[in-house]
């Protein structure tokens, strides 16, 4: 007998000073296979790890977007049973990397559902205000992404001529 699929979203916060009571909000979209817009309802279930209060078990209201939005915080999961299959789905934290938390996704959070299938977003905190100053785009795959600045290993094209340098043989580029 054919039930659906489970999508379970689930949030983590680490880092030393990560507030573990502070409610994260997440944007639910959903589409057909026909990629229009659900405009349903989904109910969910939710749980937690050991010593964090269960969230309410719910109901998401997805408007006529095919979206909606669902609050969690440290140690908290929702799970939406019985979604039926090729139901095109996208995830997003809305306070993704920002407040000096970096957000890593595990798990597919835009994709086509076609089995049960985990999204959990940690939000790591740190103190560090250089990183909280720049603006990088959203889920970086390292920490920071800074340049890579290399020494050049031959000289430019067109070096400054001077007596001291010759200037440069002309050949291959």
């Amino acid at each position: 007998v054919y039930t659906g699929h489970n999508l379970s979203i689930g949030k983590t916060v680490t880092g030393s000073g990560g507030d573990t009571k502070k409610l994260f909000t997440f944007k639910v979209a959903m589409k057909d296979e026909n990629n229009m817009p659900i405009n349903s309802d989904f109910s969910y279930v939710g749980s937690s790890v050991s010593q964090v209060a269960e969230p309410e078990d719910g109901v998401l209201q997805l408007d006529e977007n095919g979206e909606g939005f669902v609050r969690l915080s440290h140690g908290q999961t929702i799970t939406f049973m019985g979604i039926t299959d090729m139901v095109y789905y996208e995830i997003t934290e809305i306070e993704a990397n920002q407040n000096k938390y970096k957000t890593t996704i595990f798990g597919e959070a835009n994709s086509v559902l076609t089995s049960d299938t985990d999204v959990n977003f940690i939000n790591k905190y740190t103190q560090d205000e250089e990183e909280d100053e720049k603006e990088e785009p959203e889920g970086p795959k390292e920490p920071t992404d800074p340049p890579v600045v290399t020494p050049p290993t031959k000289p430019p094209v067109k070096p400054p001529v001077t007596p001291e340098q010759p200037k440069p043989e002309e050949g291959e580029e």
